[in-house]
């Protein structure tokens, strides 16, 4: 049944034709869809290329790295003050060996980056040089100037952390104490 039936137009009866199926091209691969639609009449040649090929590339480079494996290695930390052995992983080779810059020289001996904890080396005073020299002030007295020493030994002379933590409260608690600097 078709329009001219529904429509009741007379017209031949005659069993439709079918339509002969052109031949279709199959998309190659790698080509999108968009551009196989609009490239699909013209001939390969008529199309310019976009990007300019160039004969002399080199190939890809063949690497030869050798294997890596890893292994769970105890050390310990000269930078504390206990004798607690930590782990952590560290390249070796196939066979075992420790790779160059793998930190495997810390394997069983010193934490490698140990060597970087520096302590500043503090000069302290006594009560000779305290009376003589350091007593200038009579607000501020000997027990305050210990407190101070004590942080800045403590920080690594890092005095805006020491000012942070700076909460000095005389023993005389409202006797006209410095409660801050």
């Amino acid at each position: 049944m078709d329009i001219k039936d529904i429509m009741g137009i007379k017209g031949d009866k005659g069993p439709a034709a079918k339509k002969m199926k052109e031949a279709t091209q199959k998309k190659p691969e790698g080509v999108s869809r968009e551009v196989w639609q609009i490239t699909k009449g013209m001939a390969q040649d008529a199309l310019a290329p976009v990007v300019p090929t160039h004969a002399g590339l080199k190939g890809k480079r063949k690497v030869t790295a050798r294997k890596v494996a890893w292994s769970w290695q105890p050390f310990k930390n000269s930078a504390r003050a206990d004798t607690l052995m930590l782990r952590h992983w560290v390249k070796t080779g196939t066979g075992g060996t420790m790779l160059p810059g793998s930190n495997g020289g810390d394997v069983g001996g010193d934490y490698a980056f140990s060597k970087y904890n520096k302590k500043v080396d503090m000069v302290m005073y006594n009560d000779e040089e305290y009376e003589s020299l350091l007593q200038f002030d009579p607000e501020w007295s000997k027990a305050e100037t210990d407190h101070l020493f004590d942080l800045l030994a403590r920080f690594d002379l890092r005095f805006v952390v020491v000012q942070d933590r700076w909460m000095y409260q005389e023993a005389k608690a409202g006797a006209g104490g410095r409660g801050g600097v």
